[in-house]
């Protein structure tokens, strides 16, 4: 394939040795078997169906016409390759920081950001879809138009360390956080070590950094909403 590296990122938004890196890691899951009667799509086929499809939104047909296969087979690799990167790659790379990590983490936020203490910062977003038929408006949010939440949390390099998503729109960050797994594990001690420091005479614990949409507790700081 002869696309330059701007093509990679306009048309996958991923470089080259991403995309190689993905085949790798996903090519035991989703390479099928030569048959006396066809043959299957290769493994670089398979992702590269997918990435266009989440990369661009084209709708299946066209998909299809694309890259030369039927719509059915187009809509089954790309949900056979999306089940795979939830189920291998997501746990493998997307994962809270621990023990040593978690410090190269406070000090990422250190350093870059001059930040003490920080282990994360948390957001949400709000992803696009088409409402389904039923409960249509409880995806209809306060933007004016349907979609599901992402929550992320991310590290001083912008790189993904956990993530919520599939809320209908119509909720609150705030209730999103109170449903996700950083929530439970941290309101459970199970998030944070008590690693504490001392920053002008008091003793701050870790603690992950949001907007003022979410609420301020022991392990999640946000922004004083008032004039000092």
């Amino acid at each position: 394939m002869n696309w330059t590296p701007n093509d990679w990122y306009e048309n996958i938004r991923m470089s080259q040795q991403s995309f190689n890196h993905i085949c790798d890691q996903l090519s035991v899951f989703i390479e099928r078997r030569t048959t006396k009667f066809r043959s299957p799509h290769p493994v670089g086929k398979r992702v590269m169906v997918t990435l266009w499809r989440l990369a661009t939104n084209i709708e299946f047909r066209t998909l299809g016409h694309l890259f030369g296969m039927g719509r059915s087979t187009a809509c089954m690799i790309f949900h056979d390759v999306v089940d795979a990167i939830n189920s291998i790659l997501l746990p493998k790379y997307i994962k809270f920081p621990t023990g040593q990590a978690l410090r190269n983490t406070i000090d990422g936020f250190r350093t870059r950001w001059g930040f003490p203490q920080c282990c994360g910062a948390i957001d949400g977003t709000h992803i696009p879809i088409i409402a389904p038929k039923e409960h249509h408006a409880d995806y209809y949010n306060r933007k004016c138009h349907h979609s599901v939440l992402l929550q992320a949390v991310v590290d001083y390099n912008y790189r993904f360390t956990n993530i919520n998503v599939g809320h209908a729109g119509k909720h609150h960050d705030a209730h999103v956080l109170r449903e996700s797994s950083v929530f439970l594990k941290a309101s459970a001690g199970e998030l944070l070590p008590n690693w504490t420091e001392n920053l002008d005479n008091v003793e701050v614990p870790p603690f992950i950094i949001g907007d003022p949409a979410y609420p301020l507790l022991t392990w999640l700081m946000k922004a004083y909403p008032g004039v000092i």
